[in-house]
Parts: structure tokens; sequence; C-alpha cells
């Protein structure tokens, strides 16, 4: 009798053993899940940074890009040269950024601003950007005239932030309307 009792506690124990372990390793499973989740939502908030540093910058930039009197007819292109693009008075059927990321502006270009780093480590692609002109109506726009103004230029701004792992990107955009109206001829 004893003999039997003694077979039947190592049963339970190693029954008990192996669902503690089952246990343990579920929780660790988790655990693992959570700090992979955590890190994404990390790198994708630096990302969000970069992006609004970059939109910062392109404000920044703007009345270098586009000099004193410049004439926007001609150094806004269609073809976003030197991360200038315009579509004029139409609105076109996709988003002028699309497929453009390459002829963006990187960060610091035209205000001499360092790279970008995080906790010491510079970002492996910097913040871009691209500047739209874009030629609409004031009352279209709800923009209200300026000294009998009809017509008013409009930066819209497209700024691509990235984070530390490949992969993690950010697209933000921000409208602009200068009071000095930086190009000539409206």
């Amino acid at each position: 009798m004893r003999r039997a009792q003694r077979g039947v506690v190592m049963i339970i124990s190693l029954v008990m053993l192996v669902t503690v372990t089952l246990i343990a390793l579920f929780a660790a499973q988790g655990v693992l899940l959570g700090e992979r989740m955590a890190g994404n939502e990390r790198d994708r908030i630096i990302a969000l940074q970069a992006a609004e540093a970059a939109l910062r910058d392109a404000e920044a930039s703007l009345p270098t890009l586009v000099g004193a009197t410049p004439d926007c007819e001609t150094l806004f292109t269609a073809a976003c040269t030197n991360g200038l693009c315009t579509t004029g008075a139409a609105v076109p059927e996709t988003p002028v950024w699309q497929g453009r990321e390459q002829q963006a502006i990187v960060y610091g270009a035209h205000t001499g601003k360092a790279q970008i780093s995080f906790n010491g480590k510079v970002a492996p692609t910097q913040p871009r950007f691209l500047v739209e002109w874009m030629v609409r109506d004031v009352q279209v726009n709800g923009v209200r005239p300026v000294d009998g103004e009809t017509r008013r230029g409009l930066f819209r701004i497209y700024a691509w932030g990235y984070g530390m792992r490949a992969g993690t990107q950010v697209l933000l955009e921000s409208l602009i309307s200068h009071p000095n109206n930086y190009c000539s001829g409206l």
C-alpha cells in the first residue's frame, strides 16, 4: 500500500511541476510581446518627433528657399525640383508627396541644424520635407484678404520622420499662409 502511494505523489508532483513550467513560459512570452510592443511604440514616437522637427525646419527654411522677392511660378515646379513643388491652382488627383520622398529636402540643409539624434545615437535616416506652393482664391480658403488681395499663395509642407529601426516612418502635413505672401505677382 505504501509503495502505491509514493508513486502517486511523484506523478502529482511531476504534473504540478509541468503546469507551473508552462504557466511561467506563457508569462515570459507575454512579457516579451509587451516589450516588443513598447519598443515599436517608442520608435513610432521617435519618428513622429523627427517629422515635427522637419516641419519646424521647413517653416524656418521657407524665407531662404523662396528668397526676398521670388517668382514662385518658376521656382516651384510640377517635377518638385529641389523639393519645391506646385500644382498651380489645380487640385491634383494624387497627393504631391506620393513617390517624391527622395526629392525632399534633408533636415538642416538650409538652417544649418545638426543631425537629429536620440539618446546620443544619430538617426539612421534624417527627416526630410517637401514644400508645395498653391495659389488659391482667398475666399475659398477662408483667409481674409489683405489690402485688397484676391489671391494668396499658400504653402503646404510634407515632412517625413524616421525611427531608429528600418521601416518606421511618419508623414506629417502643415499648411502655411504667411502674412508677407512670400511670392510676388499675386
